[in-house]
């Protein structure tokens, strides 16, 4: 591998240059330079993610850098994770990220499809991560010194020994194998088409790694691991590249790669064994492309009659389906040209039409004289058999043949002549006779050398058509879309309940500042979709409406467990998602701003295998939330802090509430049992608190409401909860006499002070660790409580 210097500059600082290995970037790579509010791409790497990322060449910006014209583009937080998310796992690409350390740009993450732990975070769980793990490194044989190098058993290596490295990062796992090897590399080729590497390296002598592990660092411990020194010398140069540090040491398995226990198939089978594109596949695809123009019939009325989105109409689908259609006109021409219809019509067989070929066609005459030939053969039957329903039929399996139903089995009972074939229930009574066998085998030779003399023929049919594929690929994107929106309509048509088309707002702001921009939004009679269309269920809906003179980013709702809270919050971020897909949504009424991006802590649950407590789970997202989301983003939390003490629990749910607030300003949703959040309306006019309405009769029993009103509940209504599902009646008193105790403690606290003690502690909130945080929330909230 050769290195080269790639210079980007920055622009606030114009001397300032990028420059980076690009031995893996030549190909597919991208720079990114991070600042602290934002990230930047510049030249080609942001054409790259505007055309295959972003999808949108709007931010796009020019700008004179040093006497230099310079396009770059600036990412927000979502937008990097996004970006860096396509590039690794779609793109296979590699990506870089610089930051400027004392006027000089710095390598500080850099990640490929084979190596993502510098982006871990922002990958999360993948299923596919350990198969796009492998990467293999390969040491030549005329690229080193073989007469110094052993084998495990001590043999010196000959001159044409290759020495093959598998790394696979995910699965901590590092193979290897040595073998002699021919002048056709044939073993190569049979270790490369069995791992299926993503990456590939081919080290040479100019190389020269300074490896971050030495040779023998990577020496493998215990028993069985002995490893001759020209696989530690490819070792090294592989995790060199793949920047594997010291961190890893330890953690590594090492194994004898043994490809002899496998079957190899070389290229040449597996090209035979991939070839299975036929004459039928034309056919279909035929009939796709011909059924095109009753799609543009129908496009072309509905773009007449809806006048109001004839733009979105022509430029979704009826402009495409008219592009597809031009593009196919020649592939139609083949099809009808080259194959045979009436003959697939006849026998439910493809083959080259006979009027392509002279040769084709003298065949076909001989076939069509066998087969009046087996009509004739039928009159025979008809009058031996005294049975006109006997009819003549034809398949691959038996040629022609005869047939009655099973009714009229019996007319063929002592029949000379006549031989059975099967029988069954559907088809009836398959049978043959002499002449018809000997008919048979004449058609049966005719057409093994039809077969024979269209090869050819078939082969440049087949040819031609595999041209259109980009075209196809292209189609099928456009039916694609079709079969979402027919998809949108249908679910909105045929539900039992209202679906409304949802109004996007513009940015009010004719600046184009989003952190000023209204974060409105207004959604009447709200439903979860999948909810209501349970049996037996009455599904009650709600509304998120906007307050005259009040922005309400940031709405906190508290209530009753098993009052809905989780449902309201989930029914609002399926209707902006469904709205901004394109789609109707389940309510009276909606209105909104778009959001760029949907950030969510719902739920609660670990991750055994990885060693994550369902409070760290919570924290990982919440964490996610707070670095990823923009004033642009909806937000939805429910129940934050539910995993730890209640103190502990109550400090962050404030902590991070008012850190949203003040800072990432994005549109929120916040259920909480923690009532003294609430406190927050009095601070912030952007807050709203809102509850789910409970009714208690005289008895002391609550009824479930599932109506979201404005207000504040003091109350959670757990044991009434635990009383619905039968707890024993001594916890319940137990419970309520423990609770009520605690209730009469609190009265008298001046819960206005702790709020704005917590408040105050919430400042140094990001500088603590969490034993610090805790003593302090301690320290500021009474024993009693």
């Amino acid at each position: 591998m050769c290195a080269r210097r790639r210079s980007v500059p920055h622009s606030l600082f114009a001397s300032s240059q990028i420059e980076y290995d690009g031995a893996a970037m030549e190909q597919r790579g991208a720079a990114v330079t991070r600042a602290p509010d934002h990230y930047r791409v510049y030249d080609d790497d942001a054409m790259l993610i505007a055309g295959r990322v972003l999808h949108s060449d709007s931010s796009l910006t020019r700008a004179c850098i040093g006497g230099q014209d310079v396009q770059y583009m600036t990412l927000n937080s979502s937008q990097y994770t996004r970006t860096v998310r396509e590039l690794l796992l779609v793109c296979n690409y590699r990506v870089e990220v610089f930051e400027l350390v004392s006027n000089q740009w710095k390598q500080k993450l850099k990640g490929s499809q084979t190596n993502m732990i510098d982006f871990e975070e922002i990958i999360g769980d993948c299923d596919e991560l350990a198969d796009l793990s492998t990467c293999m490194g390969i040491i030549c044989p005329s690229t080193s010194s073989m007469e110094a190098m052993v084998t495990d058993n001590g043999e010196s290596c000959a001159r044409d020994t290759f020495c093959v490295v598998f790394v696979n990062i995910y699965d901590r796992r590092l193979t290897y194998t040595s073998f002699r090897e021919g002048e056709h590399i044939s073993k190569l080729q049979k270790f490369l088409v069995s791992t299926n590497p993503r990456q590939c390296f081919l080290f040479t002598d100019s190389n020269e790694p300074t490896p971050l592990l030495a040779v023998e660092d990577i020496r493998p411990h215990g028993k069985g691991s002995a490893a001759f020194p020209l696989v530690h010398q490819c070792g090294s140069y592989l995790m060199t590249s793949l920047q594997i540090g010291e961190e890893y040491e330890g953690q590594f398995t090492l194994g004898v790669y043994n490809n002899d226990i496998f079957m190899y198939m070389d290229n040449s089978v597996i090209r035979a064994l991939e070839k299975k594109f036929t004459l039928g596949d034309c056919y279909r695809l035929y009939q796709v492309v011909v059924a095109l123009q009753q799609f543009e019939e129908v496009l072309t009325e509905l773009h007449a009659e809806q006048t109001k989105f004839q733009p979105s109409i022509r430029e979704l689908v009826l402009d495409p389906v008219r592009v597809s259609r031009h593009q196919f006109q020649k592939f139609v021409v083949l099809v009808q040209k080259m194959i045979d219809l009436k003959y697939y019509e006849e026998t439910g067989l493809f083959r080259i039409s006979p009027s392509s070929d002279p040769q084709l066609e003298e065949m076909n005459a001989a076939m069509e004289v066998i087969k009046k030939k087996c009509e004739k053969a039928l009159s025979a039957v008809h009058k031996s058999l005294s049975n006109e329903s006997v009819k003549l039929d034809v398949n691959t399996q038996y040629g022609y043949f005869f047939r009655v139903t099973l009714k009229e089995e019996r007319t063929l009972r002592g029949a000379r002549d006549v031989r059975i074939l099967d029988s069954a229930k559907g088809s009836g009574v398959r049978f043959s006779t002499k002449q018809l066998d000997k008919l048979n085998q004449d058609n049966v030779s005719l057409i093994t050398e039809y077969e024979e003399s269209q090869d050819l023929l078939k082969k440049m049919v087949l040819d031609v058509a595999c041209g259109y594929l980009p075209a196809f690929e292209a189609l099928t994107d456009t039916l694609s879309v079709i079969d979402v929106l027919v998809a949108f309509s249908m679910t909105a048509a045929t539900s039992c309940s209202n679906y409304t088309r949802p109004i996007i707002l513009a940015n009010e702001n004719p600046d184009g500042d989003k952190d000023s921009q209204k974060k409105r939004v207004d959604i009447v009679g709200c439903r979860h979709p999948m909810i209501e269309k349970s049996e037996h269920v009455h599904f009650i809906p709600n509304d998120l409406n906007h307050r005259k003179d009040h922005e309400d980013s940031f709405v906190i709702l508290t209530g009753a467990n098993m009052g809905g809270k989780s449902t309201y919050l989930r029914s609002i971020a399926l209707t902006v998602l469904m709205g901004q897909i394109g789609s109707f949504v389940p309510c009276d009424k909606a209105a909104f701003v778009p959001f760029d991006g949907i950030y969510t802590r719902i739920g609660a649950g670990d991750y055994q295998c990885k060693g994550v407590s369902t409070f760290m789970a919570e924290m990982v997202d919440c964490a996610t939330i707070l670095s990823s989301s923009t004033s642009q983003s909806l937000v939805i939390i429910d129940e934050l802090g539910r995993g730890t003490s209640t103190f502990d629990g109550f400090g962050l749910a404030w902590a991070i509430a008012e850190y949203i607030i003040e800072t990432k300003k994005s549109f929120t949703l916040f259920a909480t049992h923690f009532h003294e959040v609430t406190e927050l309306q009095k601070k912030y006019n952007c807050v709203r608190n809102m509850r789910v309405d409970t009714h208690t009769d005289e008895n002391g029993q609550i009824s479930l409401l599932y109506k979201v009103v404005d207000g504040v509940s003091d109350r959670s209504f757990g044991l009434n909860v635990c009383k619905a599902v039968s707890f024993p009646p001594e916890i319940m008193n137990e419970a309520a006499s423990i609770l009520h105790r605690y209730e009469t403690q609190g009265q008298g606290m001046d819960t206005a002070h702790i709020v704005r003690s917590l408040k105050q502690l919430a400042n140094n909130f990001d500088h603590m660790s969490d034993e610090e945080l805790k003593e302090r929330i301690l320290d500021i909230v009474p024993e009693s409580m």
